[in-house]
């Protein structure tokens, strides 16, 4: 076997070891010797770890065998040091991972307390958003309401509209138009011997109020129409004030026995009134 190495350049002094094969370039051998060493095949040169191991005391496999063990604790130097970073690396992933537990937890009792910040503001905000929504519906039936009238103890017939003007028009002295009454309606089912309350449905709050400015001169009506009144059309929880107030005012009058006490004034600004029992004043309802 050859000791020569092929190369690019004849210039390398270059030699292949024997047995493992590595090349080395010796530069330090004279060029004579170089040229000597070319000339024989059967000239065989040993790199410094082939030739520490003496060929004459030990045979080829003993050899073989010292290169590989030495092979096999280089391998495993170089896996204790790979398996020692992988060590080191793996305390530090799980570092990081009770770094990100800890972070996990705390953000978990954060949103805890932002739900239950949220779930309180919605609680709280439902109830404002209803209180909201029941004046909005209160304001808007109110309002529905302020042109009506409302009519009791008026028999039932099929001239409902006509008997209605001929009371506006003793009361007001023609002064309401037929035109102001818009609609007449009959409330609740109807049953025998009971007269439904009649809902009539004015053009303005004027014709109203002029209505009721005159509701005392319905005690001058006809027999025919006699026994009949008037009401604003209130809601639910208008009358409920109203009942209230006129408690109140009972309440007051039994106490003092000089003094009168009514409610006065417009639907959703009643107040009590206080006066002799001997002054005479226009009764308003």
């Amino acid at each position: 076997m050859s000791t020569r190495a092929k190369t690019k350049s004849d210039s390398l002094k270059n030699f292949s070891c024997f047995r493992c094969g590595c090349v080395s370039n010796l530069t330090l051998i004279p060029d004579d010797v170089y040229c000597f060493i070319q000339k024989y095949n059967n000239l065989k040169w040993f790199c410094d770890t082939c030739n520490n191991v003496s060929p004459d005391t030990k045979s080829s496999a003993e050899i073989d065998t010292d290169l590989l063990a030495r092979a096999v604790d280089r391998s495993k130097q170089e896996l204790m040091i790979k398996i020692d970073g992988l060590t080191d690396a793996s305390k530090i992933i799980e570092s990081e991972l009770r770094n990100i537990r800890c972070a996990v937890k705390l953000n978990d009792e954060k949103l805890s307390n932002i739900n239950h910040a949220v779930d309180e503001m919605r609680t709280g905000s439902g109830g404002v958003i209803k209180n909201v929504q029941k004046k909005l519906n209160d304001a808007t039936d109110i309002k529905e309401r302020e042109k009506n009238l409302v009519l009791f103890r008026r028999a039932e017939g099929d001239d409902d509209k006509e008997r209605v003007m001929k009371i506006f028009n003793q009361s007001t002295r023609n002064e309401v138009a037929e035109k102001a009454v818009v609609k007449v309606t009959r409330l609740g089912k109807k049953q025998e011997k009971i007269n439904r309350p009649l809902l009539l449905s004015l053009d303005s709050v004027e014709s109203k109020n002029l209505i009721m400015d005159n509701v005392s001169r319905m005690k001058s009506l006809d027999d025919v129409l006699k026994g009949v009144w008037l009401s604003h059309d209130l809601s639910n929880d208008q009358r409920d004030e109203l009942k209230k107030l006129i408690n109140d005012a009972k309440k007051q009058e039994s106490v003092s026995g000089d003094f009168l006490f009514r409610v006065r004034g417009p639907p959703g600004r009643w107040k009590i009134v206080k006066f002799r029992r001997d002054q005479k004043l226009k009764e308003k309802v």
